[in-house]
């Protein structure tokens, strides 16, 4: 398994996140059963690294602030913008 992704809580919702994006940061949710929502941010570098190490459908570490242990999670939807491919 690859090194642990560190993500941040994330409180930017609607139209502004597209100012997140604009700073190559990625907006997320973990969600899981039992489990809250957790709406995260993650550098996008970070991110493409990661997958392009383990790919698209393997299991991550996610370290979330705040959080003492690491989720292990599973990217379920991703979505690119049409007009950058990001």
């Amino acid at each position: 398994m690859p090194d642990t992704m560190q993500v941040a809580n994330r409180d930017v919702f609607g139209k502004k996140v597209k100012r997140l994006r604009s700073q190559g940061v990625l907006p997320g949710n973990i969600y899981g059963r039992g489990l809250p929502s957790t709406p995260i941010q993650v550098d996008g570098r970070e991110f493409r690294k990661i997958v392009l190490e383990s790919g698209i459908r393997s299991m991550f570490q996610v370290l979330v602030e705040g959080e003492s242990e690491p989720r292990h999670v599973l990217i379920r939807q991703l979505a690119r913008s049409g007009g950058t491919g990001d």
